[in-house]
């Protein structure tokens, strides 16, 4: 692909990137003339079809299987991208598991799995990302606004992704030396309109509360420079959006398009 982006030609790898925002992700970013690493887990259709749209509308990317809660899989994972693309420009963290449960349900194995997903998982990529890449890298990690909000049954996974930002705020000053920046974005759930399998996000009481309103891509702030670019390293952007609750489809939709926008953002 031809492209005068400032992403053209900068190697990616987004975890999770078969489906929901991580594949939102990847597109945006494709699109922007990047090459792509697409890893799943499990999601191997998924991320072969991505793939191959991606390349049938003249981008370059390959799909790369890996359990990101796994430390040996995911250093294994960065060392395939770096040994097919020559090297690695992006991370974009967004591999992790979600739960919802009562105090009394929570056991040690839900514990375990979430905390080795989305804090272990997403240390170690970075660990083995920042090992592959040089001067002017750019990661950008996957917390949640759980950790901002008060949500129904969603004490474990509230937890998981608190540690996001504690880890981004530390690490960047460390990472800066190397000047690679580090950030976070906080995205809401990803729901599908017609999943009735998902609880409610909040008690009966604040079903149709509104959340806060992310000003339109237009009335953000003007863009920046390269040189501020490069010292915006430690924060965890809240991508909210002005919805209801009950309206699914197009908050879905306006959450994918925000986390997307934010991450090609960060990335330059």
């Amino acid at each position: 692909m031809t492209s005068t982006s400032s992403l053209a030609g900068k190697r990616v790898l987004v975890t999770g990137g078969s489906g929901g925002i991580g594949a939102a992700i990847v597109r945006r970013l494709a699109t922007q003339g990047a090459t792509v690493a697409v890893n799943y887990r499990s999601d191997k259709a998924g991320a072969d079809e991505l793939v191959g749209e991606l390349r049938d509308n003249g981008s370059t990317a390959s799909a790369f299987p890996a359990d990101i809660s796994d430390m040996a899989q995911t250093h294994e994972l960065v060392g395939a991208v770096v040994s097919e693309f020559g090297g690695l420009d992006l991370l974009v963290s967004n591999a992790g598991v979600e739960h919802f449960g009562a105090l009394e349900t929570i056991t040690q194995a839900d514990f375990d799995h979430l905390f080795r997903t989305n804090v272990a998982g997403q240390l170690f990529v970075t660990q083995a990302a920042v090992a592959a890449m040089t001067d002017g890298g750019r990661i950008v990690l996957s917390s949640s606004v759980s950790v901002r909000l008060a949500v129904h049954h969603h004490a474990l996974y509230a937890a998981s992704k608190a540690a996001i930002p504690a880890m981004v705020r530390n690490l960047a000053p460390e990472l800066a030396e190397r000047n690679i920046a580090i950030n976070a974005i906080s995205p809401r759930r990803h729901q599908h309109p017609h999943d009735p399998l998902r609880p409610p996000l909040h008690p009966p009481r604040t079903h149709r509360r509104t959340v806060p309103r992310t000003p339109p891509l237009d009335e953000r702030t003007r863009p920046v420079g390269p040189t501020r670019r490069n010292r915006r390293r430690g924060r965890v952007s809240a991508l909210l959006g002005r919805v209801l609750h009950h309206r699914h489809h197009h908050r879905s939709r306006r959450r994918l398009e925000l986390a997307s926008w934010r991450i090609s953002e960060l990335a330059n």
